[in-house]
């Protein structure tokens, strides 16, 4: 700044770091005044801010609520930090399926509900039996608090945890029958059902589809029935001894029976049509008769009764 003198620069200097100073803290205030507020709306939140302070700036949940009201501005009564405090002890097995979508005040009561109702051991049984994926906090809840009418019997869950959980009860005398464990755990019968034919694969087999979906155990069961056990435990082995190791989509070619690398796809014109012809290379007698099947279904424009 040319024309300015020593001692004016040096004023300048000292309010523009003060102004810096200023606006620093203004932000700061804000970032912390937000944080406090969703904390808040979000109890696990308001449980760590609890525990933070705890022995510090408050001994007691009544002493927090003070604090915070009247000193940060953050209104919330006693009874609810209590409440968040509560549900964030539950055990991590239930907080973790919330991981995506987050525990609100009507959720953490939900669960402190439910939990004393049926106990926490009941909570958690349900919890490892769910697939949260796509799941909202409404759906969730239900199903670990056993809400039965938002539990629908095609649900995501984990068949093979819900195998285990199954056993598990079966041994410990907690139910005798899927119709107990499916009324204790808040699925349907039929779900147990499911889970359990999963189970029951080859070994061999599963281990080619870890965390395996209900959706793809249901394929793989109907595979089995078609196929043979013995067979699919084969083609398993088989499959396992592949490198580079083989996708889902083709791993469930090969256990059809569809030879890996054959196909080949071939198109034609005649006349005015479109000819699209797809050699499929070798496949077993089975595998021919159901695309014979099939081919003779889309020829019919229907399904083909018998006659």
């Amino acid at each position: 700044m040319p024309g300015n003198s020593p001692c004016l620069v040096a004023l300048l200097a000292i309010a523009s770091i003060d102004l810096v100073r200023y606006f620093v803290v203004a932000l700061a205030h804000i970032d912390m005044q937000t944080e406090l507020t969703h904390a808040a709306a979000d109890p696990l939140r308001l449980a760590a801010l609890y525990h933070a302070g705890n022995g510090i700036h408050w001994s007691s949940y009544r002493q927090a609520a003070v604090v915070l009201s009247e000193k940060l501005k953050v209104k919330v009564g006693f009874a609810r930090i209590r409440e968040a405090v509560a549900v964030s002890e539950l055990p991590t097995e239930i907080l973790a399926i919330f991981s995506e979508v987050g525990i609100v005040n009507k959720t953490a009561r939900e669960l402190l509900k439910a939990a004393k109702a049926h106990g926490v051991s009941s909570l958690v049984e349900r919890a490892r039996t769910l697939d949260p994926l796509g799941k909202s906090r409404a759906q969730l809840s239900a199903h670990v608090c056993g809400k039965r009418g938002l539990v629908g019997p095609k649900q995501q869950y984990l068949p093979l945890l819900l195998a285990d959980t199954y056993r598990e009860g079966i041994a410990n005398g907690r139910w005798v029958s899927m119709t107990g464990a499916a009324s204790h755990l808040g699925v349907h019968r039929e779900t147990i059902a499911r889970a359990k034919a999963i189970a029951s694969l080859p070994g061999e087999l599963l281990d080619l589809f870890p965390g395996i979906s209900a959706e793809m155990g249901d394929r793989l069961v109907g595979l089995a029935k078609v196929r043979g056990m013995k067979k699919m435990r084969a083609l398993a082995i088989e499959a396992a001894s592949v490198i580079p190791r083989l996708s889902q989509d083709e791993l469930v070619g090969h256990l059809v029976g569809l030879a890996r690398n054959t196909a080949s796809v071939k198109l034609d014109r005649s006349g005015g049509n479109l000819i699209l012809t797809y050699n499929l290379g070798p496949v077993d007698d089975n595998v021919e008769i159901r695309l014979a099947m099939m081919a003779a279904i889309l020829n019919a424009g229907g399904v083909v009764k018998p006659r």
